[in-house]
């Protein structure tokens, strides 16, 4: 089933279409930026995909869905589908993301104009896949503990799917 919120967007098993459903983002932004009609872009090189847990919730998405502000889901879907989509884990090293370790790194968006501050933990794996883990709004709560914290998590989401892919 489609998420309202995200419609427009595709997951599945086919990377990079135009919409978010059962795991995965595509590409396609309408002319506003909002979903519908595309404009041309080329093809990215990451298929993004949603950390599912054992209970089938997807946290990114549902945080998404339901935590942030309209404006705030447009900014990072974009983001996603224009940076993290095209540069993977290569967006470590730059103003967009970090590597934190064991097969962690963290993609930023930030654009202090729009007060806007989230983060988002993920993990490459396979052929080109970026598994979004965890993620928060750093402008809620700045602090080292609260980073500290969402990364652990996120290490902990990563360690379940490890458990899970390898049997």
């Amino acid at each position: 089933m489609q998420s309202p919120v995200l419609a427009g967007f595709t997951t599945g098993a086919i990377p990079c279409v135009d919409s978010v459903e059962a795991g995965r983002i595509g590409l396609g932004l309408a002319a506003d930026g909002l979903p519908g009609d595309t404009v041309p872009a080329s093809r990215p090189s990451f298929t993004i995909e949603f950390y599912e847990d054992a209970q089938g919730r997807k946290p990114v998405l549902r945080w998404i869905e339901k935590e942030l502000k309209p404006t705030q889901r447009r900014a990072l879907v974009a983001a996603m589908q224009e940076i993290l989509a095209f540069e993977g884990v290569g967006v470590c090293g730059t103003e967009f993301g970090r590597q934190l370790g064991h097969g962690l790194f963290e993609f930023r968006v930030r654009n202090p104009a729009a007060h806007l501050l989230l983060r988002v933990f993920c993990h490459a794996y396979g052929d080109k896949v970026v598994l979004l883990l965890a993620g928060y709004d750093k402008r809620r709560d700045p602090s080292r503990k609260r980073q500290a914290q969402e990364i652990e998590r996120a290490r902990k989401c990563l360690a379940g799917f490890r458990k899970r892919r390898i049997g």
